[in-house]
């Protein structure tokens, strides 16, 4: 079972000593719902689609609020920002070679740590 407590890390310099920066819950207590600290670890198999290349690329998934919406519409979509997780995926350091678009790479999933598919696009 994954512990949601703040801990001293959880606090930023702009926010107060001794609470979450996100949820201004203070440390020992549990992060509250829909806190973006509330995440899991998963990984982004993000295919080039000019080579059929895949990577996998480590990311976080928001247990609160599962929506896949970055991945869809929002700033992970954009072929730029992907060409940047599928570089570091690599190994590779970033590069300006990209421009922005939508069908440059192809997000075929995103596994939890269990094994668990929490989102996949069309091919």
């Amino acid at each position: 079972m994954v512990s949601w407590v703040v801990t001293a890390n959880d606090a930023r310099p702009a926010g107060k000593l001794g609470e979450c920066f996100y949820c201004q819950t203070p440390v020992g207590y549990e992060h509250r719902v829909g806190c973006v600290l509330r995440c899991v670890p998963a990984v982004a198999y993000i295919r080039k689609n000019d080579t059929g290349e895949v990577r996998q690329c480590a990311t976080i998934w928001l247990v609160d609020d599962p929506s896949p919406f970055i991945w869809e519409e929002g700033n992970y979509r954009c072929d730029c920002n992907r060409h940047l997780f599928f570089n570091h995926a690599g190994g590779e350091n970033d590069s300006d070679d990209c421009s922005c678009g939508e069908t440059a790479y192809t997000v075929l999933k995103i596994v939890l740590e269990d094994e668990t598919v929490v989102y996949e696009e069309n091919s």
